[in-house]
């Protein structure tokens, strides 16, 4: 919303308007955009950077436009300022971005918002400060102008501006002693969007590190579950730490999904640098927490996170590779559990993870593409599937539920259950309540009533849970 001051003089406004790009159109940082984007396209020149920045910081966004350029038409614009200054455009007044970004991102910028102008760093000055100030001066030729801005780099050119207008920034506007000036209020970033970057949510996922526990009826001894607590946390922190990367990864894909765009660094509540010092912060706690547990839960730790890296490098954009992924990465939970607690894990066991897994992996692609569906779209942004491919993704996600239940009926019959239950035909059960747990969150995929990842979905579903119950309980029963 317009201030109402600045509403009430609008009609007094000078016919120059310059407005700065970054955290101000938009509350993200273009420079950082491209580092981000370089880092997903071509990690290896990373190495370079620090040389470039040597040079200059002119020059260093030289060399970065060369090597990668922000896509401008997903970046999440102000759309409150944006139509202020359409608005101003259409009273007769000139809107000219003033910009530290380089030249071309600049001129992206105004051609997919229709400004009528721009002033932007080049290879031999960098557009901030001082120098911003000198060359809005020189291009308004002396007459008055209005400037946007957000930060104490623009100081010297609100101390310029006939009437200066800040961003979320009333101490560095106060402090350029302007006399018509206003501050304009967005939301801005907080703990709470730090919060919710690290899908807290999410790690109700981490509670399959109880499930060799469980299944080897450790009962009785407390330190099994004390170790599998402390594996908890710290395989939580690592999947934090996980999904901030896969997030930077993301940005554009996220920002074109009708969903993921909300997400804290797709719409820019968290920055880019705020969210690389927390994705080191929670990687170094999981790290510390794994220290006090045995080196093979550390060992898959470690594997955890490289194969996370790379399924949000690469394997993500493979067709059926990345479920399989998926499924390991969710069996890779129950063999950390195993490994921390000390307890052995049945073949049987993985078994069934690795086709459960993989059935709640196609689920979950399908319901991404069901929901592309449904927004017209052709493909999905940064995978390899078309939504053409929602009818075999659903068969082969249905064909790999059944395989598990097969698998767990095999295991009723095996040794290893006379072992473990005294009444072990009681586990049959098990096989019926399965079936009809996977068979609901399939069908309410197919009819778009599912809108999550099917593992958070079940955590806050109450029928999932009463089927948890049941098998518990079935469980209990046949010792």
């Amino acid at each position: 919303m317009v201030p109402e001051e600045l509403r009430n003089a609008e009609s007094q406004l000078p016919k120059h308007i310059y407005v700065d790009l970054d955290g101000t159109l938009t509350p993200c940082d273009t420079l950082w955009e491209q580092v981000a984007r370089l880092i997903r396209r071509k990690p290896f020149y990373l190495l370079l950077l620090p040389f470039v920045l040597l040079r200059g910081r002119a020059r260093f966004k030289s060399s970065l436009i060369q090597w990668t350029q922000v896509n401008v038409a997903t970046l999440p614009f102000r759309t409150a300022l944006v139509s202020w200054l359409q608005s101003q455009q259409t009273a007769g007044r000139r809107v000219i971005l003033a910009t530290a970004s380089h030249d071309l991102t600049a001129h992206a910028v105004v051609k997919h918002l229709g400004l009528d102008g721009y002033l932007a760093t080049d290879q031999d000055k960098n557009l901030k400060g001082a120098a911003k100030a000198d060359a809005v001066k020189r291009h308004a030729n002396g007459e008055p102008f209005v400037y946007v801005g957000d930060s104490s780099a623009d100081i010297p050119v609100w101390r310029e501006a006939t009437v200066a207008i800040a961003i979320n920034n009333a101490k560095d506007l106060n402090r350029a002693n302007t006399e018509n000036r206003h501050n304009w209020l967005f939301e801005q970033h907080s703990l709470r969007h730090a919060v919710r970057a690290l899908r807290p949510h999410h790690w109700a996922k981490n509670a399959l590190l109880f499930v060799p526990l469980i299944t080897a009826h450790q009962f009785v001894d407390w330190r099994p579950w004390l170790a599998c607590a402390v594996a908890f946390l710290s395989f939580s922190f690592m999947s934090s730490a996980v999904y901030l990367v896969n997030d930077l990864m993301d940005l554009e894909a996220d920002r074109q999904h009708p969903r993921k765009k909300n997400r804290p660094l797709a719409q820019g509540s968290l920055s880019i640098p705020i969210a690389l010092v927390l994705t080191l912060a929670v990687f170094l706690t999981s790290a510390g927490l794994a220290y006090f547990l045995p080196l093979g839960f550390g060992q898959l730790l470690a594997l955890y996170a490289v194969m996370t890296t790379l399924y949000s490098l690469a394997v993500k954009q493979i067709v059926v590779i990345d479920t399989i992924t998926l499924a390991a990465l969710f069996t890779m939970r129950v063999l950390a559990g195993g490994a921390a607690s000390g307890t052995p894990i049945s073949p049987w066991l993985l078994a069934f993870s690795m086709f459960v897994f993989l059935s709640l992996a196609m689920l979950k692609r399908y319901i991404e593409l069901i929901t592309l569906k449904e927004q017209d779209a052709k493909a999905a942004a940064g995978r390899g599937y078309l939504v053409g491919d929602a009818p075999m993704v659903a068969a082969l996600g249905v064909a790999n539920g059944s395989v598990s239940v097969l698998v767990l009926a095999l295991y009723v019959n095996s040794p290893e259950v006379a072992l473990l239950y005294a009444n072990p035909m009681g586990i049959w059960l098990i096989c019926p309540a399965l079936i009809y747990w996977l068979s609901r969150l399939w069908m309410r995929a197919h009819r778009s009533q599912m809108h999550d990842d099917p593992l958070v979905f079940a955590f806050s579903d109450p029928v999932s849970y009463a089927v948890g119950i049941f098998v518990l309980a079935v469980m209990w029963l046949a010792l």
